[in-house]
């Protein structure tokens, strides 16, 4: 049996390879270096990429070839795209990153993605409308390691009504969502939660992940939402961070912790120009809004630019109203959250922030933000946690100028709200 199901992987490797025009001879020269499991799908030329886009992209997850138990996609050589537009990797079932994604070292460079997209809260539906812009729109609980991406642009000139969604509404308040933007828009862990345990099936992994010459360039020609349990988030390589699956009024210790470890992230530049909304914009992520997550090892250098002309001011009640606020991070713009272990161990940032706003500005070498929605219940009598660990940041050499005035070195880690 076991020589059958060799047999098998092996035909079923070669049969896609077939399928997506990758070349068999280069995968067995290869050798076990370069392509260590049996199910890699390597890719080496451009034209192999786009063919696993398109493949993917046109059916449902379970039904994709990558699905299967064993497979991974494998980068063999670097990939240049050409300036080309790409689209979003995204199943029909609105399944984005939930493979493994092995670099190996090599890079993909030089592209454009410019389409929003619109992805769910629960894993595979798009029912909430969270709006979301990026190569990945959506994560569920996959890997992209050991991979860099350069040379590439994140680009949107939008209306409210491609920006803004709501996608629970009670009698009195309405959990909303702005665009969120990165390598990966919305990073959200796979499964479902246990209301005994608190754990979730698989966080996604990030490790050794670098990009180079990152430009986001967006423009709301309206507003942002105002009052969002979800506003509007940047960042390089994650947008909004967010483990939604957590179970029960206050964090537990086998809470899994997220790791986002080695990611570097060299000349970002991010302009954006809105009318009003809140925004959260970070060098690695813009919100986290995961229960317990560390950033080991996060380098950050680059520049953001911001106007906003809103000029409506925050509350932070349970649910929090961000108004027009800007919130701006060396390493995360800003975490919202009831209950929250954060942790940022080694990493140096190094961000100039240009921020033209009328409302509140909150801004720190690590994180922007954090912002703790108060409890609305009284008769609550355990202590929430609130942890944030910073003791281990490297060096922060952020620098914040406000409209006319001058520029300003951030010597504040955070600004707890």
């Amino acid at each position: 049996m076991k020589v059958k199901k060799i047999f098998s992987n092996i035909t079923k490797a070669v049969a896609l390879a077939a399928i997506l025009g990758l070349s068999i001879a280069g995968l067995a020269a290869c050798g076990p270096n370069l392509a260590p499991g049996e199910g890699a799908i390597i890719i080496e030329t451009y034209d192999q990429f786009k063919a696993f886009i398109e493949d993917y992209n046109s059916k449902a997850y379970l039904d994709s070839e990558i699905s299967e138990e064993g497979k991974y996609l494998y980068l063999a050589k670097d990939i240049d795209c050409g300036g080309d537009v790409l689209a979003p990797i995204l199943s029909t079932d609105h399944y984005g990153l939930a493979f493994k994604f092995d670099g190996a070292g090599h890079k993909i460079s030089n592209f454009k993605i410019n389409e929003v997209k619109e992805v769910g809260t629960a894993t595979g539906t798009a029912s909430a409308g969270i709006k979301v812009l990026g190569l990945f729109p959506k994560a569920n609980g996959g890997e992209l390691v050991n991979i860099e991406f350069a040379d590439f642009k994140l680009e949107g000139n939008l209306n409210e009504n491609e920006v803004n969604s709501v996608f629970d509404k009670g009698t009195d308040w309405e959990a909303a969502s702005s665009l969120h933007v990165g390598l990966v828009g919305y990073s959200k862990s796979s499964g479902a939660a246990s209301d005994e345990t608190n754990t979730i099936e698989k966080t996604n992994v990030y490790k050794n992940v670098k990009l180079t010459n990152m430009t986001v360039d967006i423009t709301i020609n309206g507003k942002a939402n105002t009052n969002s349990e979800f506003p509007m988030a940047i960042g390089g390589l994650i947008g909004l961070d967010a483990d939604t699956l957590q179970r029960g009024e206050f964090l537990q210790p086998n809470t899994t912790m997220a790791m986002r470890e080695n990611i570097t992230v060299k000349n970002l530049d991010v302009k954006v120009n809105m009318g009003g909304g809140a925004i959260f914009v970070g060098g690695v992520v813009g919100q986290s809004n995961w229960e317990r997550v560390t950033y080991k090892n996060c380098q950050v250098d680059g520049k953001v630019t911001i106007n906003n002309a809103g000029d409506e001011a925050a509350d932070y009640n349970n649910p929090p109203m961000f108004g027009s606020t800007v919130n701006v991070g060396g390493v995360v713009g800003g975490s919202v959250k009831r209950e929250y272990e954060i942790v940022v161990d080694g990493g140096k940032t190094d961000v100039d922030f240009v921020v033209n706003a009328k409302a509140d500005v909150n801004a720190g070498n690590v994180v922007g933000v954090v912002v703790t929605p108060k409890d609305s219940d009284p008769k609550k009598d355990q202590k929430p946690t609130h942890a944030l660990d910073f003791s281990k940041f490297s060096q922060g050499k952020c620098t914040l100028k406000l409209g006319d005035g001058e520029v300003t070195a951030i010597d504040v880690k955070y600004v707890e709200k």
